[in-house]
Parts: structure tokens; C-alpha cells; sequence
């Protein structure tokens, strides 16, 4: 006898967040076991971290760009 998909139970972690850009949460877990709670969080930490290093480094490309020549005090004399 085989099991259908439907017929197991569904297993999921559900985050609803108060706002846009806030912390306030509320975490549904339906079915889910320890490990599969730590195994989700350390791949969001993975995601988070990568998409925040790439974050910065387009802030910081867009900042050199953006960047001016400032004159110097000192006098340069070509050769």
C-alpha cells in the first residue's frame, strides 16, 4: 500500500511579521520536528548574510562612483 502525498500531514514554519522592516513576529510551526526548525534557520542565516554582504557592496560600489576628484593642497609638477 502506497501513501499519497496528500495524505500526509503538510509540514511548515510560517513567519508573519508585523510590519515592513520589523522585527515583531509571530512563528507558526505545524508538524515540524527540532532539526528541521534548525536546519531552516541556519539556511535563512546563510541567505540573509549573503544578500546583506551584496547589499553593501552595490552601496559601496554606487559610493566610488559617485566619488569627486577633491583638489589637494599640494602642488603637482609634471615632468
Amino acid at each position: 500500500m502506497t501513501i499519497d502525498a496528500e495524505e500526509l500531514p503538510k509540514s511548515f514554519i510560517l513567519v508573519s511579521f508585523s510590519a515592513i522592516n520589523s522585527t515583531e513576529m509571530q512563528i507558526n510551526l505545524m508538524n515540524v520536528s527540532p532539526a528541521q526548525v534548525l536546519a531552516a534557520t541556519a539556511i535563512l542565516e546563510v541567505k540573509a548574510k549573503n544578500a546583506y554582504i551584496q547589499q553593501e557592496n552595490e552601496r559601496l560600489e554606487r559610493e566610488a562612483q559617485m566619488q569627486i576628484v577633491r583638489p589637494t593642497d599640494k602642488i603637482v609638477i609634471g615632468r
